[in-house]
């Protein structure tokens, strides 16, 4: 019973964006993960931060449920949100999801000339239409070096 909900997880969940060498995410996919978080400037507001990113954890998967595009776009990148649509279009029936419990770790962040990646793990559990489901999650959220603009999501990788 537990397949038809795991895929309904599945489709909220596209393919991650390519893995960039060396970076926080690609480290944590070879194991790397024994010193802890690495690469988080001095004086960042980690926990504020990882309280943003639940935040929008639970505001897409609201706005997945309800199929909000305005909501979702204003979560993710032009790319990830092109992915969201299309996953959406295929989705067959509506879910119903409750984040039961949500546990965020800032694994790093790297920065750019151009713009701040942070590499976000989440472990929690979902009840989705009723039925409980572990979720671990690497979301890598992206924010402009200059100009206007928050954290958007541009790529999710299923860890379990």
């Amino acid at each position: 019973e537990t397949a038809p909900v795991r895929a309904q997880r599945a489709a909220v969940t596209p393919p991650t964006e390519g893995v960039r060498p060396g970076s926080a995410m690609d480290q944590f996919t070879r194991g790397n993960t024994t010193n802890g978080p690495w690469g988080v400037p001095a004086g960042f507001d980690t926990p504020a931060f990882l309280t943003h990113a639940k935040n929008s954890f639970v505001r897409l998967q609201h706005a997945w449920d309800s199929g909000n595009l305005d909501e979702m776009a204003e979560l993710t990148t032009d790319d990830m949100f092109i992915s969201l649509t299309h996953e959406l279009r295929n989705r067959s029936g509506r879910t119903q999801t409750e984040v039961v419990a949500l546990d965020a770790e800032l694994l790093g962040i790297e920065s750019s000339a151009n713009e701040h990646v942070a590499s976000v793990r989440f472990d929690g559990r979902l009840s989705v239409n009723g039925e409980i489901e572990q979720v671990t999650e690497v979301w890598n959220l992206i924010k402009p070096t200059s100009g206007r603009g928050g954290w958007l999501l541009a790529g999710i990788q299923q860890m379990a």
